[in-house]
């Protein structure tokens, strides 16, 4: 079955579920999908859970009966069960991962020098890729985290709501951090000569297709 008819299995079966059975299931979902197991394998799993739920629900059952109180031991026994992924497999995501994030930054660089270059012409020159290479690195370590503490607050109480205040914490100490650092601290210089807005654009997308290609299509294969 392709990830496509996995998804649309998943949202009829998800339909059919009661708001209990649905708040479990959702929390299971969240917690198996911030794993770093490969997303075709995190699919299969949780549409097994799936169906074993709605079976069960037919007949009268709910999720904490059939997969026990502790939905988070539950799952994480179902995840110790699985492959983990491969220092190969690790290294793919992490190249693929950075040119996401690379091409995020180009595509960000080249919009805002069309939107902003009429009135900051002077900001517009040579680039360092020193500061590029930090934030990358932090990009990584901070998603990194945010999926971990995913995990360590989806089943706690009142997690929800951490669950949304961490990220904007944890972006709003992304942009600040490297500012303060950047500002502070002498950095070495690999300049870049300045390119014309649409290359930043046009790489930018690229290498953005490039990461979610193979997110989405050869490490789901």
């Amino acid at each position: 079955m392709k990830s496509k008819d996995l998804r649309i299995r998943m949202k009829e079966l998800q339909d059919d579920l009661s708001a209990e059975n649905r708040e479990a299931y959702m929390n299971m979902s969240l917690y198996i999908s911030s794993s770093s197991r490969s997303e075709r394998e995190k699919q299969e799993l949780l549409l097994e859970l799936l169906e074993h739920l709605v079976i069960a629900q037919n007949k009268g059952k709910t999720a904490y009966e059939i997969f026990g109180s502790d939905l988070e031991a539950y799952c994480r026994d179902l995840l110790s069960n699985m492959e983990k992924p491969g220092m190969k497999l690790k290294a793919m995501d992490f190249f693929f991962f950075g040119l996401g994030a690379v091409g995020f930054f180009a595509l960000t660089e080249g919009i805002m020098n069309y939107l902003f270059a009429p009135f900051f012409s002077e900001l517009i020159g040579e680039r360092n890729l020193v500061p590029l290479v930090f934030l990358f690195l932090m990009t990584y370590a901070m998603t990194a985290i945010i999926f971990s503490l995913f995990k360590h607050y989806v089943f706690k109480k009142n997690g929800k709501v951490k669950m949304i205040l961490i990220p904007v914490i944890i972006s709003f100490a992304l942009i600040s951090i490297p500012v303060y650092i950047f500002a502070a601290i002498d950095l070495p210089q690999i300049a870049v000569p300045p390119l014309p807005n649409y290359t930043y654009i046009l790489a930018g997308a690229v290498l953005i297709a490039f990461s979610f290609t193979w997110i989405f299509k050869f490490r789901n294969a």
